[in-house]
């Protein structure tokens, strides 16, 4: 007899749980305001500032190709935000700028000095680990293009020793054609 007395119970605890679910559904947790006597109040949702990414007019002036214009915004945003981001994303984008192939003043020094700047100054910064690859491989470049310069200083010399030699070799044989008989 226990049994079914709880199965009953059981029943009527499910069914006031979905009449409840139903009533929260339908109508929510609002009453009416005028059943109260309250007054409505307006609910003013207020969205925050949309602040524009500073750092994006100065990329897009370097994706026109309008390189001097672009690194003097990311100077002006590294001047404006010295400690805190979007300077650490300046500093960032002004060394990648320096790597560019078609920027006409080129520079891995600069870019190199940039991405040691920015692990610096920004220690903490997301983009520590890029810049760190960017050193290193800047690193690697400037090295290689030191080897370069000084393998093509010895080319130069050789060729320069390889001209000497054809002179003196022309001169030989223009000795010996002279001591030789006519025919």
């Amino acid at each position: 007899m226990g049994r079914k007395r709880w199965e009953n119970g059981k029943h009527i605890l499910f069914y006031s749980a979905c009449f409840l679910i139903i009533m929260f559904m339908t109508g929510g947790c609002v009453f009416p305001a005028e059943k109260f006597g309250l007054e409505k109040t307006k609910v003013i949702q207020t969205q925050p500032p949309v602040v524009e990414d500073p750092v994006k007019d100065a990329a897009d002036l370097a994706d026109k190709g309008e390189y001097d214009s672009a690194l003097k915004a990311y100077g002006e945003i590294t001047k404006a935000y010295p400690d805190a981001s979007p300077g650490d994303r300046a500093l960032f984008d002004m060394g990648v700028l320096y790597t560019y192939p078609d920027y006409p003043k080129k520079s891995y020094y600069r870019a190199l000095k940039y991405f040691r700047q920015l692990l610096t100054d920004f220690p903490e910064t997301p983009l520590k680990e890029e810049a760190k690859a960017w050193v290193e491989a800047l690193n690697r470049v400037i090295l290689n293009e030191n080897k370069v310069k000084e393998l093509e200083e010895k080319i130069a010399a050789y060729q320069e020793q390889i001209n000497a030699l054809k002179e003196i070799d022309i001169r030989i044989e223009e000795k010996k054609r002279k001591g030789l008989p006519e025919d």
